[in-house]
């Protein structure tokens, strides 16, 4: 607590100085620290050349789930470092915690109706939920530096179970006008998520203009936009370009989603994945449609099952528009099909998604043996759910429904863009 009263000074000292605008945690430094929250700071640059790490002591925090760094209504927060500069979240404990049905863990880096934001040249470790959220941002710079979501904590403790770092998002950015690049990303949720701005926010009232590029991602659900449901002032996501990035063991690799929602609407348009490279998905390379996941409290349904297509509910989003959303040269190789097929795009009939392109996409199949790398995997996975051999009939294929675009060059294995291929569940009734 005295430590972060500490920096919790430093930093208005600096937001109130004329001159004297840096506030630095030195080298060979570490320092044990609770929550801090600002308002109102300009210009100030916390020079991380050090290592912090966060107090893990869970009964003296507050569970209105402040970061564990929250800024708000600022202009010009410049996280640096000199590239050994770590802030550790020391998350473990939160893991944990949220297995006996209790989540009040934080965000690491958490901001607010703030412009002019940058990272460089930090490892954010273990952060207890997300790692950077910023919300109603704009101006946004994130370039050289690591999240790392450590799991070999949990394995090395000679804990055996399944314990998982669940919703621990990388970079999660409901903002205008960012630039995301040369970053190494190692967790388990999803790495790169544009979320959706309103048209009643005050910087940013569509998310885009967003560029991020040069990217490594280990495991993740990948490089992900939304989830978008509709709202009364537009949920929007527009003008997204996701390149030349590397990925290893994705669970999802490109996902793109929508969530429930009665009222109102959604965008999600002018997308753009380019030049991505995927080694060895473990469950879908592509994934475009509803969200995947049980609804947080949501017992009414609405949801789209997590264990999608062997149960077929995964009810579409009429009230949200997907279009004009480009693929090209994504290449993904030594496929894992755990449900026999590299990705799923689950559209509405009555909105269904369009001006779709599909520009040398490209989709191998692993064809070894899955016991190969189960014990390199980052948790303790039963061998019955994983692929050992598949069905004489089985044929590799996306699920595809109420789609229309184009297909350019080599797209395999190819993707269905015709009314008459649509994929409908063993439940589904004919109709004319």
């Amino acid at each position: 607590t005295h430590n972060a009263d500490a920096f919790v000074n430093a930093v208005v000292a600096a937001n109130t100085s004329e001159t004297d605008k840096i506030v630095i945690i030195p080298q060979d430094t570490i320092i044990y620290m609770s929550n801090v929250s600002f308002f109102n700071i300009h210009n100030v640059i916390i020079q991380i050349d050090g290592t912090i790490r966060i107090s893990d002591n869970l009964e003296r925090w507050n569970r209105d789930r402040l970061a564990c760094f929250y800024f708000e209504d600022s202009e010009g927060i410049h996280i640096n470092g000199n590239g050994n500069g770590i802030i550790d979240g020391q998350g473990l404990a939160w893991w944990r915690l949220t297995y006996l049905g209790i989540d009040y863990r934080p965000n690491l880096f958490e901001i607010h109706t703030t412009r002019d934001i940058t990272f460089q040249n930090v490892l954010l470790l273990s952060s207890p939920r997300w790692s950077i959220y910023l919300k109603d941002c704009a101006d946004v710079v994130i370039h050289d530096i690591t999240i790392y979501i450590d799991s070999t904590i949990i394995r090395n403790n000679g804990n055996d179970s399944v314990t998982y770092a669940l919703n621990t998002d990388g970079i999660d950015i409901a903002a205008y006008n960012v630039t995301i690049y040369n970053t190494n990303i190692t967790n388990y949720d999803d790495a790169i998520v544009p979320k959706p701005c309103r048209s009643n926010w005050k910087y940013c009232q569509c998310a885009g203009n967003i560029m991020a590029y040069n990217n490594t991602i280990t495991y993740s659900t990948g490089l992900t936009i939304g989830s978008v449901p509709p709202n009364e002032n537009v949920n929007c996501i527009r003008n997204v370009t996701f390149k030349d990035t590397t990925m290893y063991r994705p669970l999802k690799a490109i996902y793109l989603k929508s969530n429930p929602g009665t009222s109102g609407s959604g965008i999600i348009e002018d997308i753009l994945f380019e030049n991505i490279h995927i080694e060895q998905a473990l469950w879908w390379t592509i994934w475009m449609g509803p969200q995947q996941q049980n609804q947080p409290g949501g017992s009414d349904g609405t949801g789209c099952n997590f264990l999608f297509p062997f149960i077929t509910t995964c009810p579409t989003q009429p009230l949200v528009t997907f279009n004009h959303i480009t693929f090209r040269n994504i290449i993904a190789i030594d496929t894992l099909p755990l449900f026999e097929g590299p990705g799923v795009f689950l559209c509405d009939p009555t909105n269904p998604c369009t001006d779709i392109t599909f520009d040398n996409v490209v989709n191998t199949m692993w064809d070894g043996n899955v016991t190969e790398f189960i014990s390199q995997l980052p948790i303790n996975i039963p061998n019955i759910i994983l692929p050992h051999y598949h069905k004489d009939e089985f044929e590799y294929e996306y699920i595809v429904s109420n789609m229309y675009g184009s297909s350019i060059g080599n797209v395999t294995p190819s993707v269905c863009l015709e009314d008459d291929c649509f994929w409908k569940d063993e439940t589904e009734t004919e109709t004319e």
